[in-house]
């Protein structure tokens, strides 16, 4: 696996995770554990640049919120977010 297809995958993976962490809010049950992806996933896309490492992560962050509108299960749908967030971070590198 290449490091562009192991960044989307990992995207999609805390994509899935964020949804899951929603799900367990709404019944009540809260966890706030959230695993530390923002960094592996930088450094597979090459971003060195530290003056923008916290623009980067906002941006993350908030492509990440757009979890909310895909449908429980729609790994297709994941798959757009979670490119539209590698493009979106892919400006920084």
């Amino acid at each position: 696996m290449d490091k562009k297809a192991l960044a989307l995958h990992l995207i999609k993976q805390d994509l899935k995770y964020r949804q899951m962490v929603i799900g367990l809010n709404n019944v009540g049950i809260h966890l706030e554990f959230y695993p530390d992806l923002v960094r592996v996933i930088r450094a597979l896309m090459g971003h060195s640049n530290v003056k923008t490492l916290d623009t980067w992560a906002d941006v993350y962050v908030e492509g990440m919120s757009k979890i909310e509108k895909v449908a429980w299960g729609d790994e297709a749908g994941l798959y757009i977010v979670a490119l539209k967030i590698y493009k979106s971070l892919e400006s920084f590198t």
